[in-house]
Formats: C-alpha cells, sequence, structure tokens
C-alpha cells in the first residue's frame, strides 16, 4: 500500500510501499525528511538531521512514485525555474552550512536554486544558466566574491547587457564599511552580513529581481 504523508509546507507526497523511516526530499520546499509509516496525508513528516536524502519526484500527490538513489554531496542545480517560481537565483558560498541555509530560505519563499562551492564554479554556472539573481559570499576559493562580481559587470558592456545585467547580493560573516563602499562601487546590489534570515534576505532579494525585471 503506498505511502502518504504531507511536507510541514504542506506538500502532499506518495511513495510506494517500504520507504517508512528513509529520508526524502520535498519537490516543493526541498526539505529533508523522514518518510513515516502513514497512508493519510494529514500526517506530517517530520525533517530529517542528516543530509542524505532521496528525491521523492515532482507529480500529483495520488501518482505513485518511486525514489531516486540516495543523492550526493556535489550542491544541486536547476537548469530553470518552473513557471511557478518567483526567479532563479544562483547561491555562492564555500561554507556548506550557510549554502544550505540561504538555499533553504530561498526555496521556501518560492525561488528556484542554483549552488556552487567557489568563484570560478559560480562564473560558469551564471554564463551557463543565466540566473535572476545571485547571492555571493565574498570569501571564496578560487576567486573572491569580489572578483567574481568584477568580471560579471566586465561582461555587462552595451553588446551583452541583456545577457549578463543582473543583480548581486554580496554576503559576510563581517562586512566592514570600506568593503560596504567597494562592494556598491563595483555594481553590488546590496550587502548581507551573515548568519542570513528570511526577513533579511526575502525583501532585498525581490525588490532587486523586480528592479532588474522592469529594466
Amino acid at each position: 500500500m503506498p505511502l502518504r504523508f504531507t511536507c510541514p509546507c504542506g506538500q502532499k507526497i506518495k511513495t510506494v510501499d517500504g520507504t517508512a523511516g528513509k529520508k526524502a526530499r520535498c519537490p516543493g520546499c526541498q526539505r529533508r525528511l523522514v518518510i513515516p509509516q502513514s497512508d493519510d496525508y494529514t500526517t506530517t513528516a517530520v525533517e530529517a538531521q542528516d543530509t542524505e536524502a532521496i528525491v521523492v519526484p515532482h507529480g500529483p500527490a495520488d501518482a505513485v512514485s518511486s525514489p531516486t538513489p540516495v543523492e550526493s554531496a556535489v550542491p544541486r542545480t536547476l537548469s530553470r525555474p518552473p513557471s511557478s517560481s518567483k526567479g532563479l537565483v544562483l547561491v555562492v558560498d564555500g561554507d556548506p552550512v550557510d549554502r544550505d541555509k540561504t538555499v533553504d530560505i530561498l526555496r521556501v519563499h518560492g525561488y528556484a536554486v542554483l549552488e556552487a562551492t567557489d568563484g570560478v564554479h559560480g562564473l560558469d554556472m551564471i554564463r551557463t544558466h543565466h540566473p535572476d539573481a545571485a547571492i555571493v559570499d565574498v570569501r571564496l576559493s578560487g576567486i573572491s566574491g569580489f572578483q567574481l562580481l568584477q568580471q560579471l559587470r566586465n561582461l555587462s558592456n552595451t553588446a551583452n547587457k541583456e545577457d549578463w545585467s543582473m543583480p548581486v547580493l554580496v554576503t559576510a560573516n563581517r562586512l566592514s564599511g570600506r568593503d560596504k563602499q567597494y562592494a556598491i562601487s563595483i555594481g553590488a546590489e546590496s550587502f548581507l552580513v551573515k548568519p542570513l534570515s528570511p526577513a533579511q534576505l526575502c525583501p532585498r532579494l525581490e525588490k532587486c529581481v523586480e528592479k532588474y525585471r522592469t529594466h
């Protein structure tokens, strides 16, 4: 008998038999869940405490679906956002805890998300996927967040402005007045001190994305 349950975000999920106790990722908000022994959508799953999770595919709640293999530790990517999302946002952060927290905030609030662990990878993903915005930490391996932003702005010339013009929000554990001034001078839309919170991040991001969409 298929197992049915609900994510804390309200997403109804249905899996095959024999999966109770395993880990799953909600296709809606991407929370990591422990699959309960339940055949009723009124049962709400609890969040898993570790990072290993199978992915419950998207689809109607009443469609039987088989879990995919356990996902790797490599950051997840998405080529373009679903039509229901607020936009596609790239998160570039070498700290896995901070990166996961930012990604979870964005997904819960309706954004599709790309992830990169260093500046070079982040710049490559911008070139490949053309996200609607990027959240870039200052301290990155390869090239710093400031260098990534500078390279991105160098690409935003008259000939290809439509391809490369996008808002970038800079993050740091500490951001001095000099750092803030420099970030703005090279084109950052905003700067945020970690740890990020939904109230701190989401209004600024939404405002920046809307600003660039209306240009």
